[in-house]
């Protein structure tokens, strides 16, 4: 069985044995920067391309994680929700290296030179 690229894989996240994400950079990841990047999702029978080039452009493609299969983040920058990428737009210069969280709003995420940013959600409804 083999991943729906071939290139470097550079982070795995998944929720169960049948629904696993892949990120990485199918040819050359130069420096990580994600001209190349790709995201593949296994859904327990085969892998297929979850995310393709056109969609959002991804910088460092390293690092992906998720609360659910509708809030799934990658560094560098791209979020999805089930349905469609976008990109996340973080305010700080330089690359998201790594993501991690405890939950929907609770998204933490480590950048270049040290920098560590925190999400907790939405603002609230008044």
């Amino acid at each position: 069985m083999s991943l729906c690229f071939s290139g470097l894989s550079t982070g795995v996240w998944g929720l169960s044995a049948s629904d696993v994400y892949v990120v990485g950079c199918a040819g050359a990841c130069d420096g990580l920067i994600g001209q190349n990047a790709t995201i593949c999702h296994y859904d327990g029978a085969q892998w297929s391309a979850a995310w393709s080039d056109n969609a959002v452009n991804i910088e460092y493609p390293g690092f992906i994680w998720g609360t659910s299969d509708t809030d799934i983040y990658v560094a560098g920058s791209a979020h999805y929700d089930g349905s469609m990428w976008s990109q996340v737009l973080t305010g700080v210069e330089g690359g998201i290296l790594a993501i991690r969280g405890a939950g929907p709003g609770d998204v933490f995420a480590v950048g270049d030179g040290g920098r560590i940013l925190h999400y907790a959600g939405p603002p609230a409804e008044r």
